[in-house]
């Protein structure tokens, strides 16, 4: 992914390594079975193209619609991924099996956030640039490598589905540049975007920056159906919370060595 500052000037964020197009009237997902293509996804759907009218009119919405919202903008991340198949921040699939149903729960360590674009496009973006506040850089980056961060442009909005997987850490947005429409993660409006990141002239890097992961303020006790902190993307109960002998073992890096 590139952005490109007013000045014409180009910043590089993550390696390119291929570009994957779409006929949009005609392309099969064949991990999508027909009786949920024709049941909660095509209601899910139904309900969204009136919010979707609110949104492209810049409208607000209403926590309820906030959830539909997030619901459709986590499935729509979710099949694009699966269709790509990137190497690098691919959606699992058992979030995917998570929003089967009529729901409105996202996967736990998923936030979802929107905005209203000056521009009219239609564009989809995986990347996994991140800002993560921490002081253990090894768990930081085992971390990292089964986040993902994705970028969806229909029309006039924006949307924007991450995760991180770690039940003590918090997101914190700049509410100037981003809407939160829904999160199973703690969430706090407050991030130094404005003030300390540099103006390169792009809103949507802007918009994809606007996010912080850190540590939480208010740390609970970890449950046992919890993220493991270690960054191994199992619960607490499969990882350091199960004797050494039943653990097991972390899924694979993807797309890292």
């Amino acid at each position: 992914m590139e952005a490109i500052s007013a000045d014409g000037m180009t910043a590089q964020l993550s390696e390119q390594t291929s570009i994957r197009r779409l006929d949009l009237n005609n392309f099969l997902l064949g991990k999508v079975c027909s009786k949920c293509n024709n049941g909660w996804m095509s209601a899910l759907e139904a309900r969204m193209k009136p919010i979707f009218a609110k949104l492209t009119a810049n409208v607000a919405l209403p926590m309820a619609e906030r959830e539909v919202l997030a619901k459709w903008a986590m499935k729509t991340a979710y099949v694009l991924s699966c269709y790509l198949d990137p190497p690098v921040g691919r959606i699992p699939a058992k979030h995917g099996h998570q929003l089967v149903g009529d729901t409105f729960t996202l996967p736990k360590g998923v936030a979802v956030f929107y905005r209203y674009a000056a521009d009219t496009r239609i564009w989809f973006s995986i990347s996994l640039t991140l800002t993560v506040q921490g002081t253990d850089e090894e768990a930081v980056r085992r971390r990292y490598q089964n986040a993902y961060k994705v970028l969806l442009q229909l029309g006039a909005v924006q949307f924007m589905v991450m995760f991180y997987p770690d039940s003590a850490v918090e997101i914190g947005y700049a509410k100037s540049v981003a809407t939160l429409a829904a999160a199973n993660v703690d969430t706090v409006g407050e991030h130094p975007t404005d003030r300390d990141m540099p103006d390169i002239g792009d809103p949507t890097f802007r918009f994809m920056m606007s996010t912080e992961v850190r540590p939480s303020r208010n740390p609970k006790p970890v449950g046992r159906n919890d993220l493991c902190a270690c960054g191994s993307a199992l619960k607490y109960k499969q990882c350091h919370g199960a004797p050494e002998a039943n653990r097991r073992p972390p899924p694979s890096r993807q797309g890292w060595m």
